[in-house]
């Protein structure tokens, strides 16, 4: 199970391909939608509607209101469905996610439109694109980050999509930012300290 929380209601998405709305104070079913398949990504309620990703690559826009489609946004279509825990981010006018493949998006808010997509893979191995596993999307004023189990911590410009630099960090692990410095926990225990704008290693220990 998947919950995101606004106010009185509770957002709930499961690996029954439901997904479905609740009264925090009464408990009593709001609305009630079927899918088609599971969602794999965390929800992010925006306003009156959330968004989500199913085991497809497919990115909706639901009504909070009564949980109908907005719009949908198809990336790439995996063959063998991929369960790794997906991560959306957004902004005023734009959301960004990646998708099981490794790649980073950005949509308009409003229609669901591309705006940009970075590819962050460096092999097309299937194998390897099905071990892979991203953290979470961190967005820090004008830049998103994140890092994957193969070696790769990205820093991206969330309104080009420009790589702004990369370091060879094993971690599927959230990166935290404090002011100008990131801290990350590499899959083998190290603890990394970068410099948030150059990718500079700081400190391993």
């Amino acid at each position: 199970l998947n919950f995101a929380s606004q106010k009185k209601n509770l957002i709930i998405t499961d690996s029954l391909s439901k997904y479905y709305a609740m009264n925090l104070d009464n408990g009593q079913i709001i609305w009630e939608k079927n899918h088609n398949v599971s969602f794999i990504s965390n929800i992010k309620i925006d306003d009156d509607k959330f968004y989500v990703i199913d085991a497809n690559n497919i990115v909706y826009c639901f009504s909070l209101i009564d949980g109908s489609k907005i719009w949908e946004f198809k990336t790439e279509f995996e063959l063998v469905k991929s369960q790794k825990k997906l991560s959306i981010v957004f902004d005023n006018e734009k959301i960004y996610f990646n998708n099981s493949i490794g790649n980073l998006y950005s949509l308009d808010k409003k229609n669901g439109n591309l705006i940009w997509v970075t590819y962050t893979k460096d092999t097309d191995n299937f194998l390897q694109s099905f071990l892979l596993k991203t953290s979470k999307l961190n967005m820090n004023n004008d830049n998103l980050y994140f890092s994957n189990n193969q070696n790769s911590f990205f820093s991206v410009d969330k309104n080009s999509g420009f790589v702004n630099w990369k370091q060879n960090i094993n971690s599927e692990i959230k990166p935290v930012i404090i002011e100008n410095l990131i801290f990350s926990i590499s899959s083998e225990g190290l603890l990394f300290i970068l410099e948030k704008n150059s990718g500079k290693i700081l400190r391993i220990t």
